[in-house]
């Protein structure tokens, strides 16, 4: 290297040293104004730790890559560049420096090809310029007037700053601190001083701490905020203020180190640790139940808390304890709660580092304390408390369903007995306990086989077997045990009683609740039998007969008469079987089971008939003459039924009168008691009565259309009870009744109550007078009970027990049976004034004395169907109606139950049936 070269090295050198200079003292600048305007930023928005050290980062980048971009764009200058320069600082239009710079490159590459003479003008011009390249000193080569421009900058930014730390100097240390040391923990800068208590709260594990702060330096205008921060994450609570400037928040349930500080708006308190004290508390518990092995129940398994601590007695607990320390060991305290004196401890085993185990036998009410103590010997603070529960073994719950707890039955029949037991864990042994009262009991094992927790049975007791007698009281119940050691659980069902009463008794109860429908009806179902059957029988002896007949036709009435024939012999025989009720049944009973026999025959004989047959009309009258026999004699009882259905129907109308004077009776009663505590102020009872008079006056004048209707149907051999009916009607109009009853029913209308009883008096009277005067008339019953008018011996016994079930079920304490506006025949039920309860108290509905449920020999409900042509028709034959003593009439809808008088009871029976309703009403 020539010494061009290297006075122009030099200059260059000191060039870039000037750049570089001048370079950082602009990087300076920058950073300031940038740091100036990142300080500013930070004090009006606060930002946070992570924004600042992220900003604080992005800042320094920046200004580096500006330094390294001017620092290499000053380095990278070279000869040409300092050439230029120096001519520039020289002022040399012609540019010398640079001509003598190429020059040298040019002699370097092409000396050997110049002349001499050329060669020696090139050198001679690099030594002038190299003399000018010398008057240049390296102070020339510096950008003075631009390092001069930004020392002045950096000096004004300085004195700016000099007069902030004067007059600011805690909010630029609050900013400095912020912005170069980001990590560090220094609240934004605010007017607020937070004055945090306790600064460093120690806190037990799990434990609760209340912080305070006070904040002073302004006046707090918005809400405080209790900030705290784990994990990387920060949840914000308000604060409660206590008084002015005062606020505090608590810290609940603290299970892990946390940080927390104290905030109003852009400013806060410095972050606070909290220093969290361990101790053993039980973190998790979970206890397992082992039922004994009599039970039968599984283990049961639960986290405490979730299900109470409760076992049968004898029972396996096992506690499960898991701590948030590391155990030493521990004990479990039972604390019986009848007192201290049976306390018994029971030591831990350890099931793991921070688990321990404690297993005891459940045996009474307690209460359980766990104790637990950490490897370095720090017991539990908080008390762990449980509560030990015995759950009962109850005894079996049992109970017989049938029969009821009270019931009537007849000797010769079986009952059915039915029950059920059920225990909460198992039943062992159940037995029924079956005893005549008077007489040792008899014990019968049912079951079961293995430990059920339900069991039922079905059973029947054949009293015909036993030879029970009427009068005498049956008594059942049913005993059971389960598989309990301590034969704590036995239990017995209630006594049910089985009244035992004779046959006669039983018809007559069925007689009461029946009536005369049920009694015409089984004679109408034969009747409609015997006249298909005839009916089928001349079809067929008209088409046979006749020459134009089809042999489909013939064929098919053939069919038709075997099956009806057979239809009307199983219906005989059926209703020859059934219990009877009266006196007629009995023989009637005899003829349809003759009867039935003889149809048997008519069965077989046409059914060896066919089409082809020889003679076939012939045949068929020979056998409708066998038919005809035997349907006469059933048909001449039939007739006779029909005609103590006329005479009885004619007979219940009496008996509907004395109904009549009861119920007139109670309306005066009320009368007369209105009268005597209000002065028939009531209007409203006056009026309802008044009602009740319309109702027995239209009930009266309703009989009287039956007694003339009824009357006139009656065969001439009963003329004498026909014109005594009919004498006893003209004369309760002539006493003229009806008008007083309309009178009275006028005057309460008007609220004139004195009118009204005293008309509702003299009918009373003159009805009672009537009854009297009639009382062994033809129209009515002699003093024996027996008709007082002449009729067939068998008809007058069958009578006598009719008209006997209506006065029982009509008495005047009962109810009135089918004289109620909405009855049922002889057994109907009614509302309004012949329904419901009569004012004299003696009837209760549901609960009548002979609703008591009976077994007796069966007797079943026939209800007439017509026939469809096509096959046999016949009776709808209804389940067995002495089940229970209450009927539901085919074809309408059952009503309430009705009551019959408690006096129509047998007398031997009446207690046992009052203990029974009673009973129920408990």
């Amino acid at each position: 290297m020539n010494s061009f070269n290297s006075k122009l090295l030099g200059l260059r050198r000191w060039w870039q040293a000037g750049l570089l200079l001048r370079d950082l003292i602009r990087i300076f600048i920058y950073a300031a104004v940038i740091f100036a305007a990142y300080a500013l930023f930070d004090y009006f928005f606060a930002l946070e730790s992570v924004t600042r050290m992220a900003a604080g980062i992005i800042i320094m980048s920046a200004l580096a890559v500006m330094a390294i971009v001017h620092a290499y764009r000053s380095l990278r200058l070279g000869d040409r560049d300092m050439a230029i320069h120096a001519d520039m600082i020289l002022n040399r239009k012609n540019r010398p420096i640079l001509s003598a710079l190429e020059l040298e490159y040019w002699l370097k590459k092409s000396r050997q090809d110049l002349p001499e003479f050329g060669v020696f003008l090139a050198e001679r011009g690099i030594r002038r310029s190299e003399e000018e390249l010398g008057s240049i000193s390296g102070f020339k080569c510096l950008p003075v007037r631009e390092i001069w421009k930004n020392a002045r900058i950096i000096a004004v930014l300085s004195i700016c700053l000099l007069l902030t730390f004067m007059f600011f100097g805690d909010v630029m240390k609050i900013l400095s601190s912020r912005i170069f040391l980001p990590a560090d923990d220094v609240p934004p800068c605010s007017r607020y001083i937070f004055s945090v208590s306790p600064r460093e709260p120690k806190i037990l594990y799990g434990g609760d701490q209340m912080v305070t702060v006070r904040i002073t330096g302004a006046p707090v205008e918005s809400q405080v905020w209790f900030i705290t921060r784990h994990g990387g994450k920060t949840y914000r609570t308000s604060c409660f203020r206590e008084d002015e400037g005062k606020y505090t928040q608590r810290l609940e349930k603290v299970v892990y180190p946390l940080e927390f500080c104290f905030a109003v708006g852009k400013a806060r308190s410095k972050w606070h640790k909290v220093d969290l004290l361990y101790q053993p508390v039980v973190a998790v518990s979970s206890i397992t139940i082992a039922a004994p092995a009599y039970s039968g129940l599984p283990k049961k398994q639960f986290f405490a808390g979730n299900d109470d601590l409760a076992g049968l007695k004898n029972s396996k607990a096992e506690l499960s304890v898991t701590s948030n320390r590391e155990l030493l060991d521990g004990k479990l305290i039972i604390r019986p709660s009848g007192g201290p004196s049976g306390e018994e401890t029971v030591r831990g085993v350890k099931a793991g580092d921070s688990t321990l185990k404690f297993s005891w036998d459940i045996k009474e009410p307690a209460q359980i304390e766990v104790v637990i103590r950490d490897i370095r010997g720090t017991v539990n603070k908080d008390r762990y408390i449980l509560s030990q529960k015995i759950i009962p073994d109850r005894p079996p719950e049992l109970g017989i369903s049938n029969p009821p707890g009270f019931s009537l039955a007849t000797p010769s029949i079986s009952i059915p007995l039915t029950g059920t037991a059920s225990d909460d864990l198992g039943l062992q042994k159940v037995e029924i306990v079956r005893a005549v009262v008077g007489y040792r009991d008899r014990m019968k094992h049912l079951g079961p086989e293995t430990q059920v927790r339900s069991f039922n049975f079905e059973d029947k007791l054949e009293l015909r077997k036993i030879g029970v007698v009427p009068g005498q009281i049956l008594e059942f119940y049913m005993e059971a045990s389960d598989s309990n050691p301590d034969l704590t659980g036995m239990a017995s069902s209630e006594i049910v009683r089985v009244q035992i009463i004779s046959e006669e008794e039983y018809a007559q109860m069925l007689r009461v609740r029946t009536g005369l429908e049920d009694f015409i009806k089984r004679y109408q179902v034969i009747s409609d039998e015997i006249g298909k059957l005839r009916k089928n029988l001349q079809e067929l002896v008209e088409k046979a007969s006749s020459p134009e007949a089809k042999e489909s036709e013939i064929s098919e009435l053939l069919k038709k008469a075997v099956e009806n024939s057979g239809h009307a012999a199983e219906l005989f025989e059926n209703m020859a079987m059934d219990f009877p009720l009266y006196d007629m049944e009995k023989e009637f009973a005899k003829t349809l089971k003759a009867s039935s026999d003889k149809f048997k025959n008519i069965q077989e004989s046409l059914g060896k008939l066919s089409p082809g047959t020889k003679d076939l009309p012939g045949k068929i009258k020979e056998v409708s003459s066998q038919f005809e026999d035997a349907a006469n004699t059933v048909e001449e009882q039939i007739g006779d039924a029909r005609e103590l259905e006329l005479v009885a129907k004619l007979l219940e109308c009496k008996i509907r009168i004395e109904m009549i004077a009861v119920y007139q009776e109670n309306i005066v009663r009320r009368l007369q008691r209105l009268e005597s505590e209000s002065k028939f102020r009531d209007l409203k009872v006056l009026e309802m009565l008044g009602r009740r008079q319309e109702e027995v006056r239209s009930e009266l004048l309703k009989i009287l259309d039956d007694i003339k209707e009824r009357s006139g149907k009656l065969p001439a051999e009963y003329n004498k009870l026909k014109y005594a009916a009919l004498e006893f009607m003209d004369k309760l109009n002539e006493l003229e009744i009806p008008v007083l009853m309309q009178k009275a029913v006028d005057a309460a209308k008007n609220s004139e109550g004195k009118k009204t009883l005293v008309n509702a008096e003299i009918a009373l009277e003159k009805l009672r007078q009537l009854l009297a005067e009639s009382e062994n008339s033809q129209f009515g019953m002699c003093k024996d009970g027996k008709p007082c008018f002449n009729m067939k011996k068998n008809l007058s016994s069958t009578l006598q027990q009719m008209l006997n079930a209506l006065k029982m079920l009509c008495g005047g304490k009962g109810d009135k049976g089918q004289y109620g506006a909405k009855g049922q025949g002889a057994a109907g039920q009614g509302e309004g004034m012949f329904g419901g309860t009569p004012d004299n108290g003696y009837q209760s509905g549901m609960n009548s004395p002979l609703n008591v449920p009976i077994f007796g020999p069966q007797r079943m409900n026939y209800e007439p169907v017509s026939g469809s042509g096509a096959g046999p028709a016949g009776a709808r034959i209804s389940r067995n109606a002495s089940e229970k003593l209450s009927r539901t009439q085919p074809g309408k809808i059952e009503a309430k139950e009705k009551g019959v008088p408690y006096e129509n009871v047998p007398e031997k029976y009446r207690e046992a049936v009052k203990k029974y309703f009673l009973r129920q009403e408990e």
